[in-house]
């Protein structure tokens, strides 16, 4: 056995991959602090924009990474304010919280500090659309995306990478683009891009985000495999009696003393989710009251906005939208909001909500919470149940949630009619 790792936590070799589980405490921020460059993942990291006055969006008071135009880069001062943005954390009066917490992943190239909770990939026959904001329909799509942008982010100094940002961000995209080739002539990096591809496709589209795309095989293959990935067990200790309980509750209406689930989830997870993308005057009803528009967008998308601005310390979940700012459902006549989740594997879960912003000791703790009418009607996921016995049965029964195999097909059940 090797010595542990101190920095992360580890000891030894990984050991038999296990593909599927969800890896809830993954320290990605340390990780890639760790690389003798982590100032590559540049687009992927919080910077500080001369196109919204030196503004910068992201959790707590990190000021951002800035390049200026026509100053030299300091490669060295750069690279320890990323490694400061993926490991440190906001003072006590921004909540102290991590910049990029434990568990979660900032995979879109905006210069937004966006990450969020790390997203299952199994059970895929039951999902879409994909991305918490809807924005892609199918998984063969999202794939390519993560292959020729979040796994290459180099591919974003191309001029398709540039003409992607641009149609999505306008002066942002531009700066964004400018400045990451300028780092990346500095760093030494070079090459790009590293992925396999065919080039010369049209940009900002669903099946080619930055004009290229990977071996169709591949990404059909790709997508039959993850399909064919069952959801983590179950735990052995689920109270049936209570469960069962919680699946009536989870299915009766508010007006009955229910917690009108359904109209959102599914009581079955073998069955397809709901593809549509919830709005955020739904989801979040305090997100208008201190909305701020950035900047405007042609050809359907909607307006670059935040909820509190670019500081955006404000409203009980002030970091709720940050993933919507730039890259939201509007690019597919969807409205700006979040898509619906499979409610599996959450029992390794001790925070919920795709940022993270309701949290427990322990996933019943968490969902306990996120459940009581005491958390208020204007924060984020409003749909509570009042009775507390009530909500420790659904809670129960949520915990009990897993896929079933089709053993015809290897899928996740059948049941998509």
């Amino acid at each position: 056995m090797l010595p542990p790792d101190t920095a992360l936590g580890t000891r030894g070799s990984i050991g038999v991959q296990v593909d599927g589980p969800t890896a809830h405490n993954l320290d990605v921020g340390t990780i890639f602090a760790a690389a003798k460059n982590s100032l590559a993942y540049f687009p992927m990291l919080q910077l500080q924009f001369d196109a919204l006055g030196g503004a910068t969006i992201g959790r707590g008071d990190f000021p951002g990474l800035s390049v200026k135009d026509g100053e030299p880069i300091d490669v060295s001062a750069l690279e320890a304010q990323a490694d400061k943005y993926l490991t440190g954390s906001a003072s006590a009066k921004a909540g102290g919280e991590r910049f990029y917490p434990r568990g979660q992943f900032d995979a879109f190239p905006e210069g937004i500090g966006n990450p969020l909770h790390i997203a299952a990939f199994f059970a895929t026959d039951q999902g879409a659309p994909w991305g918490i904001d809807g924005a892609v329909a199918l998984l063969d799509d999202f794939n390519n995306t993560v292959f020729t942008v979040s796994l290459d982010p180099t591919s974003i100094a191309t001029p398709s990478g540039q003409a992607f940002l641009e149609r999505q961000a306008g002066a942002v995209g531009t700066e964004i683009a400018q400045d990451y080739r300028r780092v990346l002539e500095a760093t030494g990096v070079s090459g790009f891009p590293f992925v396999e591809a065919t080039d010369g496709l049209p940009p900002a589209t669903p099946k080619s985000t930055v004009g290229r795309r990977v071996d169709e095989n591949s990404l059909l293959n790709l997508n039959a495999y993850l399909d064919s990935l069952p959801s983590p067990r179950a735990p052995k200790d689920i109270d049936i009696a209570a469960a069962a309980r919680g699946r009536k509750i989870f299915r009766t209406f508010a007006s009955a003393g229910g917690g009108n689930c359904t109209t959102c989830h599914n009581v079955n997870p073998n069955k397809f989710v709901n593809p549509r993308v919830v709005p955020f005057k739904k989801i979040y009803p305090a997100y208008t009251d201190s909305l701020v528009v950035i900047a405007k967008r042609k050809g359907g998308l909607a307006p670059i906005q935040n909820s509190g601005g670019p500081t955006n310390l404000k409203g009980p979940n002030p970091f709720f939208d940050d993933r919507m700012v730039v890259l939201d459902g509007s690019r597919r006549g969807q409205p700006k909001g979040t898509s619906f989740p499979l409610l599996l594997d959450l029992v390794g879960k001790s925070s919920l909500l795709h940022d993270d912003s309701v949290r427990g000791r322990s996933f019943k703790k968490a969902a306990m919470r996120l459940l009581d009418p005491a958390r208020g009607d204007r924060d984020a996921h409003p749909f509570f149940i009042e009775d507390e016995d009530d909500r420790a049965d659904v809670v129960e029964f949520l915990r009990s949630l897993e896929t079933i195999l089709n053993p015809e097909t290897g899928n996740s059940g059948d049941d998509r009619k």
